[in-house]
């Protein structure tokens, strides 16, 4: 309704004006936005969106990734880079390159960027991590036991017409498992 647009309207022109705060487009060399990259870990196809690639003053690559939320609290921080550390992963595989920093850009109240350097270290991290759930939902297959644990995070999953919280058959995401573990 006209309303509602003119609300949502009204919050990009807010949330602009705060990336303008924060950053001049104008000294942004991307590489690429929305760009989609694809590996694998241990035979399992992984992929993401990194809402911006670019090259810094050194050459270096750089992950941005766009918040429209409020900036977490300082003690929240590190917990909240977890994405952009998976896109440093992504860039280290497709690319050949870790990227030099890797940030979050919130636009919501108090508009503010959080950065820090991806290590190795914290790509074998996440690498390890990655195919530790794997091994834990190929578990979960096997031995059909798919305990339901509803959050706010539910919208966001993948598998939740599966889920028998809401419904679903495990007995289908077996198969949808198997088929894609089958498909790389």
């Amino acid at each position: 309704d006209d309303e509602r647009s003119a609300a949502f309207e009204a919050d990009t022109e807010t949330m602009l004006g705060r990336y303008f705060q924060l950053e001049d487009p104008r000294t942004i060399e991307p590489v690429g936005l929305e760009l989609m990259l694809t590996s694998e870990i241990d035979g399992v196809t992984v992929r993401g969106i990194i809402d911006r690639l670019e090259r810094d003053a050194d050459g270096s690559l750089v992950v941005t990734d766009y918040k429209t939320g409020r900036a977490p609290r300082q003690s929240q921080e590190q917990s909240k880079l977890g994405g952009v550390h998976f896109y440093a992963f992504l860039c280290k595989e497709t690319y050949g390159e870790l990227p030099s920093r890797i940030r979050l850009v919130y636009l919501g109240r108090d508009p503010q960027v959080i950065s820090t350097t991806p290590t190795e270290q914290s790509v074998r991290g996440l690498r390890n991590r990655v195919a530790a759930m794997w091994a834990a939902v190929e578990r979960a297959c096997e031995h059909d036991d798919f305990r339901p644990n509803p959050s706010a995070l539910c919208n966001w999953c993948a598998f939740k017409q599966y889920c028998p919280a809401f419904g679903g058959d495990p007995d289908e995401a077996r198969a949808v498992a198997v088929q894609l573990h089958t498909d790389t």
